[in-house]
């Protein structure tokens, strides 16, 4: 009997949005979408400077 997930749809179930469809859902910019994302990599890495 042939499995319900392929490798597709677990693909899909596990992907994270990109900044261009996070864009068009929240309407902001993608430059505060990138201020948050590193806001958020500067509170999981705390010790690590992120530089960008």
């Amino acid at each position: 009997m042939p499995s319900i997930f392929t490798h597709n749809s677990i693909n899909n179930m596990l992907r994270f949005p990109n900044s261009r469809e996070i864009v068009k859902e929240l309407g902001i910019s993608r430059s505060y979408v990138t201020r948050i994302e590193r806001r958020m990599l500067m509170e999981l890495y705390p010790a690590k400077s992120i530089t960008f």
